[in-house]
C-alpha cells in the first residue's frame, strides 16, 4: 500500500492472495494489460465513487468504464464490490458465443455454446438475468453489448436484468449502467426495445408469491452467474433459486463460471442439480484461449490457476 492507496498491478502476479483477501478488498487496484506501458486506470475516484477501470471487451469496439464500490472506513466492502476473474471468463464466453452466433445462419454447426439460441420468438423481448452481478456487473454488461452490437438483427428487442442483494452494490451498479448506457444502446434504439434493469434479488425469495414487477425472474431465457458460491449458505440459496427457475421456465438455460473448490459448490450445488429428475448439467470447456482473453480484463490472482475454474450449463431435459 502506498500513500493510503493500493498499488496497481498489470496482469498475473505471484502474490498468494486468498479468497477472503480478495473478498475483503485486501488486493491491489486493477489495471488492464495492453501493449506498451500505458496506464488504463482512471484515477478520478470522485467520478463514480470508487476506483474506475476501463474494460476493452474482446470482439467488440466497446470499452466499458466501470467503478468499484468505495471501501468503507478504508478497509471493508461487500464481496461484490469489484469484478472478479470468473466474471471476466463468463464475459469472454458470452462474447465468443455471440461472435459464433453471427455465423449461425451461414454455418449452422458453427460451434455455438448455445447461450444465444439460433431461433427466438421476436414477438417478445429476449431476456437475460444475471445473478449476483456485483457493483461492476461485467458479465451482464458484456451480454448487453453482445445483444446490441453483435446480434441486433436476431434479437431486435431485449431486456438484461442485473441483480444483487446488497443496497450499496446496487447503487454503484446503477451508476455504472448510467455511465455506459450510451455506449451500449444506440440513440436510435427505442427505450422499449432495449432495456437494462438493475434489481434487488434475494435468492431466498418465496417465488410462489412473485408479483408482476418481479416477473423478470421467471421469464428469463438465459441466466448468467459467476463466482456465486463461497459458503454453505450461498450454495443452499443458489440451489433454491436455480431449481425454481428450472421448474417455472422449461426453456431457460443457466450458465455459471465458478472456482470449483469453493465450499458448497461440489458438495451441495452440483450433486443436488445432477440428481434432480429432468435437470441436465453440462460441463463447458474453458480453453487456454479463453483464459488468455479473460486475463486482459481482470487478473486471475496469484493463488489460483486456470484449472481452478469450471463452467457449467444447467437446463431442463428436452
Amino acid at each position: 500500500m502506498v500513500d493510503g492507496k493500493f498499488e496497481e498491478r498489470n496482469g498475473d502476479t505471484d502474490d498468494a492472495d486468498s479468497f477472503w483477501d480478495i473478498a475483503l478488498m485486501q488486493h491491489p487496484e486493477e489495471k488492464l494489460e495492453d501493449e506498451g506501458d500505458e496506464d488504463h486506470t482512471i484515477n478520478d475516484s470522485e467520478k463514480q465513487g470508487g476506483k474506475v477501470t476501463l474494460y476493452r471487451l474482446p470482439n467488440t469496439s466497446i470499452t466499458l468504464e466501470l467503478a468499484q464500490l468505495p471501501q468503507e472506513e478504508g478497509v471493508w466492502s461487500p464481496v461484490g464490490c469489484d469484478a472478479w476473474y470468473a466474471s471476466a471468463l463468463l464475459s469472454c464466453l458470452v462474447l465468443q458465443d455471440a461472435e459464433k452466433a453471427i455465423m449461425a445462419d451461414e454455418f449452422p454447426s458453427g460451434g455455438l455454446y448455445g447461450i444465444f439460441p439460433p431461433v427466438h420468438d421476436t414477438s417478445r423481448p429476449f431476456q437475460v438475468l444475471e445473478l449476483g452481478s456485483g457493483a461492476k456487473a461485467l458479465s451482464g454488461l458484456a451480454a448487453t453489448v453482445a445483444l446490441s452490437t453483435m446480434l441486433s438483427n436476431r434479437f431486435p428487442s431485449w431486456t438484461v436484468t442485473l441483480t444483487d442483494n446488497e443496497q450499496e452494490v446496487l447503487h454503484q451498479m446503477k451508476r455504472n449502467v448510467a455511465t455506459n448506457q450510451s455506449k451500449i444502446i444506440s440513440a436510435e434504439a427505442s427505450n422499449i426495445d432495449q432495456v437494462i434493469n438493475v434489481e434487488y434479488l434475494d435468492w431466498g425469495t418465496d417465488f410462489d408469491e412473485i408479483d408482476h414487477e418481479k416477473q423478470f425472474i421467471l421469464d428469463a431465457d438465459v441466466v448468467l452467474g459467476s463466482e456465486l458460491v463461497y459458503t454453505e449458505e450461498t450454495a443452499t440459496a443458489l440451489v433454491k433459486i436455480l431449481l425454481t427457475l428450472l421448474k417455472r421456465n422449461s426453456g431457460v438455460s443457466i450458465w455459471i463460471v465458478q472456482v470449483t473448490d469453493r465450499h458448497g459448490w461440489s458438495e451441495i450445488v452440483l450433486p443436488t442439480l445432477e440428481s434432480h429428475p429432468g435437470v441436465i448439467v453440462d460441463t463447458i470447456p474453458l480453453t487456454r484461449e479463453l483464459h488468455d482473453t479473460a486475463r486482459t480484463l481482470v487478473p486471475m490472482g496469484g493463488a489460483l490457476d486456470q484449472y481452478a475454474f469450471g463452467a457449467v450449463k444447467v437446463s431442463n431435459a428436452a
